[in-house]
């Protein structure tokens, strides 16, 4: 590490100058802490969101695919079939990707 101060807009992020021991190559890293407590409050707070806007019949239905996508990977497991393939002869949709995920 070549140099270490605080970043004058946000006193809890240091910036650090580094440079590479292998080619001399210098770059910057930038450091922060993260507060658990607000972590978790954002977290809960997210969650209490999501379970005011949607009724129970959605949260049991997305339980029940849960579970049994979590018995597909089970069998698949102690069967060496490819999870897909169990799934698919199970009726099971594959869980939703990344981008097709409602924001929390």
């Amino acid at each position: 590490m070549v140099d270490s101060r605080p970043v004058e807009a946000d006193p809890g992020v240091i910036r650090r100058k580094r440079q590479c021991e292998g080619c001399g190559r210098r770059f910057y890293t930038w450091e922060s802490t993260m507060n658990p407590i607000r972590h978790r409050a954002n977290a809960r707070a997210a969650r209490e969101r999501w379970r005011a806007k949607h009724p129970p019949e959605v949260k049991a239905e997305k339980r029940r695919l849960n579970d049994l996508r979590y018995e597909a990977k089970r069998h698949a497991a102690e069967t060496n079939q490819p999870v897909a393939k169990v799934m698919r002869a199970w009726n099971v949709p594959p869980p939703p990707s990344q981008s097709q995920r409602s924001p929390a």
